[in-house]
């Protein structure tokens, strides 16, 4: 059982042990070096097999291009005849009363003889623009008003060059397909045209016999986008841009260059005529004809399971390997109170012996550490109670004041300079000694220096002048709680002693760039360099005892609270007085606010 402890943590930390992390971790990497290889290999397989099937397709459709060449072939040849036949010519370049009947003989036993020789020909025309004569197999008639012509209304609305397009006659079914070009004079202008009427059965027999295997969907569509044949029978005779996928699709094939288009699932062969404009698009369904790839996609699956079986294999003895590091660094530690127990597995690498060294030194240090705390405890409630004792006297302070005061009005029935300090004091140190707000609005404090100097004036007889000037934007930030008091008392003790003249005291506070600035001036005495010095690295220093242990601990209250985004500068000059600025970061509330509220 010794050996295989480590079955004993897995059960014991169940999901979270970090023999499923690497057990997981280990398989997700072996998948992700060969499933994107099987995946390769199945998108290589389908591509090959698209390739096949876009070849066959292509040579499909190259054989499917007889099409146009059968189509037009007897058209193009029969155009050519009658442009060239003189009786044509003339009867294309006279008036109405300038065609002769004999002329109009011989045409029509032309176009008799090429029906003849052509059984899917039903019939043929010519049509004279000049002399709006139309000369047919079987007769020669004035157009006129007369609008039974579809095929020469059909060319007066398009005035296309070459058109194609089926109609029914006499029938439900379509049953003849019309092909329509232009006859031009010697200088290249319109003067006719030329019309050949075919069955319609002959020409979807030539369209299935182009083909070895039936595709899914043909479409032969003019350029006018009109369908000539489809596979689906409602469909000819419309426009493909009724049927907005098969449009999309028509738009693709007249773009492509090359002679097969891959469409969704479908894979269209596209072959065009350069003479006549049209194009052929025969579809077949890429999912239908490569049902022969169904053995690879078979075997692909299967080497599929097969790594997914590897991957869990190999993933699970690999961390079975690594876990008994893990078992025997818990080993270690579990017995780390014994010295017999820390002997290291040899399994352990360098990193886990580190690990080990590591736990157990700590383990020792932390022995330390808790007759530290016990003593730091101690010192904690020490001052805890010097706090609520704090809290106590000054209650004391303020009622004996208090009673002071009232004595006072009792023997004297009026109001005095005595009972106005002993009011002002007594609201004064009611701020003072209120522990909780060591940060007050600006306008508390700007008070408590107004009532800390209100006393000093009565102290010494009216002498002090002070003035005031505070922005009132800065009247709702917040400031330290006495931050200006320790320096309007320097003032007051070295600043204005041996100076005839009376003492004037600014204090101002103005909003600079998201800054508070303070300044407090007098026109003392002022302060010779070596003392101003010494004062300035007093201000820099961390030691605050000695002497200006009021301004150094006003110094050191706004390094902890705003770091180094705060200044206190001295400036004087002997004779001249003192200015002493005070610049912080404006903040609108209590930074320790909620930290405040969440301690009990």
């Amino acid at each position: 059982m010794k050996h295989f402890s480590f079955l004993h943590n897995i059960r014991f930390f169940s999901w979270k042990s970090v023999f499923f992390r690497y057990l997981f971790s280990l398989f997700i990497i072996i998948l992700i070096i060969f499933v994107p290889f099987c995946i390769f290999l199945y998108q290589y397989s389908d591509y090959v097999f698209t390739r096949e099937l876009a070849v066959v397709s292509a040579q499909n459709a190259l054989k499917s291009k007889t099409i146009f060449d059968l189509l037009n072939s007897s058209f193009t040849a029969n155009q050519s005849v009658v442009s060239d036949s003189a009786d044509v010519s003339r009867i294309l370049h006279s008036g109405p009363e300038e065609v002769s009947e004999l002329e109009i003989a011989r045409v029509q036993a032309m176009l008799q003889s090429m029906k003849r020789a052509d059984d899917s020909i039903a019939d043929l025309m010519i049509y004279s623009i000049q002399s709006d004569l139309c000369i047919s197999t079987g007769e020669a008639k004035q157009v006129g008003d007369d609008r039974s012509l579809s095929w020469l209304n059909t060319y007066r609305a398009t005035k296309l060059p070459f058109l194609m397009f089926p109609r029914r006659v006499g029938s439900e079914r379509f049953n003849y397909i019309y092909t329509v070009g232009e006859l031009y004079d010697e200088n290249g202008g319109t003067a006719g045209i030329f019309c050949c009427q075919n069955r319609y059965q002959d020409f979807e027999e030539l369209v299935r016999q182009s083909f070895g295997e039936d595709p899914e969907k043909i479409f032969i569509v003019s350029e006018l986008g009109l369908i000539l044949y489809s596979s689906d029978e409602s469909r000819i005779n419309t426009l493909m841009f009724e049927d907005p996928d098969i449009y999309s699709a028509y738009l693709s094939a007249k773009e492509t260059e090359g002679s097969t288009l891959f469409w969704g699932d479908q894979i269209i062969s596209v072959a065009k005529s350069g003479s006549s404009e049209l194009i052929l698009m025969a579809y077949n369904s890429r999912t239908s004809l490569m049902s022969g790839s169904n053995r690879i996609n078979y075997f692909l699956l299967t080497g599929g399971a097969v790594v997914l079986l590897i991957a869990a294999v190999s993933a699970l003895f690999i961390a079975l390997n690594h876990y008994r590091s893990v078992a025997g660094v818990i080993r270690a530690v579990q017995n780390a109170d014994n010295p017999d127990q820390l002997r290291i597995s040899p399994r352990l690498n360098s990193e886990f012996f580190y690990i080990v060294n590591s736990v157990i030194s700590n383990a020792q240090r932390s022995q330390m550490l808790d007759h530290e705390l016990v003593d730091k405890v101690r010192e904690l409630r020490q001052a805890q109670l010097c706090e609520l004792q704090a809290q106590i006297n000054p209650h004391f302070i303020y009622n004996t004041l208090q009673l002071i005061n009232l004595s006072i009005l009792r023997e004297t029935h009026r109001d005095t300079p005595a009972t106005r300090v002993i009011a002002m004091f007594s609201q004064l140190m009611r701020s003072t000694y209120d522990t909780r707000r060591m940060i007050v609005p600006v306008r508390e404090e700007i008070e408590n220096l107004r009532l800390f100097a209100d006393i000093q004036s009565v102290r010494y007889n009216g002498r002090l002048h002070t003035e005031y000037e505070v922005d009132p934007d800065c009247m709702d930030f917040c400031t330290l709680k006495l931050m200006l008091q320790p320096f309007v008392e320097n003032c007051m003790l070295h600043g204005f002693q041996n100076t005839g003249e009376d003492w004037k005291l600014s204090v101002r506070c103005r909003l600079e760039d998201g800054f508070l600035v303070f300044t407090v001036a007098d026109n003392g005495a002022g302060i010779g360099p070596e003392k101003l010095r010494e004062i300035r690295e007093k201000l820099e220093s961390p030691d605050i005892r000695g002497q200006n242990i009021g301004i150094t601990n006003v110094r050191q209250r706004l390094m902890l609270l705003f770091e180094n985004r705060s200044t206190v500068t001295v400036e004087s000059e002997p004779g001249e007085g003192t200015k002493v600025t005070i610049r912080h970061p404006a903040m609108e509330h209590h930074p320790f606010e909620k930290a405040q509220q969440q301690i009990p």
